[in-house]
């Protein structure tokens, strides 16, 4: 159904969508805020529900419907990005902000019907010769299959999604959407992307569902001790826990900390995650579990039981309390 990428390093997330998407669209949400650091890993995420959901065959991952072609190519007539760059009436002559003009363009298209499951795509962007962190996610984007609005191979060029601000998506033309963001026709999602929620106005949160996005591109020493993984935490592979616990106190070695530290700097990864979910108490309630389950390891180890064994119950314990979600 999703990418590799994101199969990969979006469990949750994916687990997420999955059961929503395997039931009837009209329950789909009308407004989705994908936030975080990585705009890249929002945008593809984004594309691949819009695949899913125009999909007309099996949903797979390989599908080779014309709905699914025409997204991975950039180019399905309902699945629109919208941005300073894109989706520019003729007469708009604005560069720097998403302006009214394009959220009333938005509008009349709603006012007509549509064979397909329209999905709005509300970002910042812009042409450049990308550097290094952003052409590994170029790669990753590519090797999954999907295209961006514009690429210049020849000349280096290329659209690089950034995470809407106030700034470029003005308070006028964020209001002026309100009432298509809580009155959609059918078959209708508007998914932004953002840094930080807070770079949204609140109206338009308040109508959104709201999903952190973790990015693997990361120079945070904090982040660089937690094994792979775990980076997709709060899903844990039950069948490699012996693994990753051992390549936990690997990491921890080899940055001169003791177990006890990066135990803590798993918990500090936790409470970010707990915060950025901050809108759903179901979710926070698990993760304050979670971060009693590394304190009893933590003490623990304290008293002399080897770092491994101890490692392996919490991740365990972890893993069986997050066995089954439910959106």
């Amino acid at each position: 159904m999703f990418s590799p990428y994101i199969n990969n390093n979006l469990n949750f997330i994916k687990n997420y969508f999955s059961l929503l998407l395997t039931n009837d669209k009209k329950n789909f949400p009308q407004s989705i805020i994908l936030y975080g650091e990585d705009a890249f890993t929002q945008y593809m995420l984004a594309l691949n529900l819009a695949k899913i959901l125009n999909c007309t065959n099996d949903k797979s991952i390989n599908c080779q419907c014309l709905n699914c072609n025409w997204v991975k190519a950039n180019s399905h007539p309902a699945v629109i990005t919208v941005s300073k760059l894109d989706f520019k009436p003729e007469d708009d002559n604005t560069k720097t902000v998403i302006s009214v003009k394009q959220t009333q363009s938005i509008k009349n298209l709603l006012a007509s019907t549509s064979e397909y499951y329209r999905v709005f795509i509300l970002c910042d962007a812009e042409i450049k010769t990308p550097n290094y962190v952003e052409k590994e996610h170029i790669k990753t984007f590519k090797d999954n299959h999907f295209t961006l609005p514009f690429e210049d191979e020849q000349n280096d060029k290329y659209w690089v999604p950034k995470g809407l601000i106030r700034k470029v998506f003005q308070e006028e033309s964020a209001n002026s959407m309100l009432k298509s963001i809580e009155e959609p026709p059918q078959n209708t999602t508007f998914i932004f992307l953002a840094r930080n929620k807070s770079d949204l106005i609140d109206t338009i949160i308040s109508r959104s569902q709201c999903f952190y996005v973790p990015t693997n591109y990361t120079q945070d020493e904090d982040i660089r001790v937690i094994p792979q993984e775990l980076k997709t935490y709060p899903q844990i592979d039950r069948l490699i826990i012996n693994d990753i616990a051992e390549r936990f106190i690997t990491n921890a070695e080899l940055a001169n900390i003791s177990a006890e530290e990066a135990l803590t700097k798993f918990q500090i990864f936790i409470k970010q995650t707990a915060l950025a979910n901050s809108n759903n108490p179901k979710i926070v309630s698990r993760m304050i579990e979670d971060i009693k389950v590394i304190n009893e390891a933590q003490s623990q180890i304290k008293s002399y039981i080897k770092p491994q064994p101890a490692l392996e119950n919490a991740l365990y314990k972890i893993y069986k309390n997050w066995e089954t979600i439910s959106p």
